[in-house]
């Protein structure tokens, strides 16, 4: 009986790991439920929660209460769950969405949410001292872009900026500004402007890294690391992991 009953929950653990697969492996995207969306942008091979400790080590530095979640905004599930977020259930894409999003991405692009819009000064620095590493290979970010949601996801403008005028903003549907050269990009010292209201609102920075020849699923782990606010912030993926309709998604 003892047997009979472990083998039982054996079971249902793996047809319960098999529902979740199919859910982007079978269903189109604009079938996706909400749930199924969330699953996929915060708890998938492609999302999850970051790891965060102290830049600096010593005492009296108190608990960690930021949570942070990383997702490979380049992974074509990852992008097909940002596109439903942007559709209705069952209504089809228009044709010009479809050839975007079967479309190779240029680069390797992450975001990093969840982040307090107080910290949103300091998001150039923690976005060019960022680092990925893939295949052996530490990349520095490209090109980056804040965004600002409200509590309830929705997008938000900046608030006005403080002191001269800053360069534009980028955000969601603009092209995104370089980072590579130091002292430069973003504009001043961060994104958007200096004053904020405590109302809920996040930000979510996304980076984009160049490509690397050659990454297959057997290549091990990608790690993307960087400091934001003073804490360490990385997030692993296995890349063996990473597999859509039979290929890597990365």
């Amino acid at each position: 009986m003892k047997t009979f009953k472990v083998l039982l929950i054996t079971w249902s653990l793996i047809a319960a790991v098999a529902s979740a697969a199919a859910v982007w492996e079978t269903k189109p995207y604009t079938e996706w439920s909400d749930k199924d969306v969330e699953k996929l942008l915060t708890e998938s091979p492609w999302a999850g929660k970051a790891t965060i400790t102290h830049e600096r080590e010593g005492a009296n530095l108190g608990p960690i209460d930021l949570k942070l979640i990383v997702s490979v905004r380049s992974a074509e599930p990852i992008r097909r769950a940002v596109a439903r977020q942007q559709l209705a259930a069952g209504v089809p894409a228009s044709p010009d969405l479809e050839a975007n999003l079967a479309a190779p991405y240029p680069r390797y692009a992450f975001a990093i949410s969840k982040i307090p819009q107080f910290y949103r000064m300091q998001l150039t620095k923690s976005a060019q001292g960022s680092m990925l590493r893939v295949k052996g290979q530490d990349l520095m970010a490209v090109n980056g872009a804040v965004q600002l949601l409200d509590k309830d996801g929705k997008e938000v403008p900046p608030p006005p900026a403080r002191g001269p005028e800053p360069r534009p903003q980028a955000s969601a549907g603009v092209p995104i500004v370089p980072v590579a050269q130091r002292g430069g990009g973003f504009g001043g010292g961060g994104f958007g402007g200096g004053g904020f209201k405590d109302d809920g609102t996040t930000a979510t920075m996304v980076l984009e890294y160049p490509k690397v020849e050659g990454v297959s699923a057997s290549d091990g782990d990608v790690e993307l690391s960087m400091v934001i606010a003073g804490y360490k912030v990385k997030k692993v993926f296995k890349l063996k992991e990473m597999m859509y309709k039979g290929a890597l998604a990365f």
